[in-house]
């Protein structure tokens, strides 16, 4: 039989991941899955708690932590459909010329969809991702609810002491 502290962390667990979901959802456009996505994970002899992700959403991982900018090499010899100022376009990434869209030696005078000129550092990333960055989304979560429940938890302990 679980102890009161075991039992309390349990349920802190399972409130922080529907807190994460809630802050997830205000931060992301799409939250597929919900609080589903999420499971209480629980180390009740290192008196923690924290949250899960199933890995059918392992995309929130991502979300959560961000990425740098990369190189789109898998891009290289296909032809690219894009959408730019509501236009959809196709453009080529040649195999020899995408790795080198990052260091800037090829420059070509592109021009957007309302006729402007590209500046060459735009030109200069083109096959770059952008990236992504930290949302945090998770340890915001997980901290609010600590703050909120940490007299229960104190007091749950304080219960299995026999205090």
């Amino acid at each position: 039989m679980p102890s009161a502290y075991e039992t309390e962390l349990y349920a802190t667990a399972v409130i922080a991941c529907g807190r994460c979901a809630e802050i997830a959802s205000r931060q992301l456009k799409t939250l597929r899955g919900g609080r589903n996505a999420f499971y209480p994970v629980v180390r009740a002899d290192e008196g923690k708690f924290g949250v899960g992700i199933i890995d059918q959403y392992e995309y929130l991982v991502y979300q959560n932590r961000g990425f740098s900018t990369f190189v789109m090499t898998s891009l290289a010899g296909r032809t690219v459909p894009m959408l730019i100022n509501g236009q959809r376009v196709f453009r080529y990434a040649s195999k020899s010329r995408i790795g080198r869209f990052r260091s800037g030696h090829t420059t070509y005078w592109r021009r957007d969809s309302s006729g402007n000129i590209i500046g060459t550092d735009e030109q200069r990333r083109s096959w770059v991702h952008p990236g992504l960055p930290t949302k945090g989304f998770i340890e915001q979560g997980i901290q609010e609810v600590a703050r909120e429940r940490a007299d229960d938890l104190f007091h749950a302990l304080l219960e299995d002491l026999g205090l």
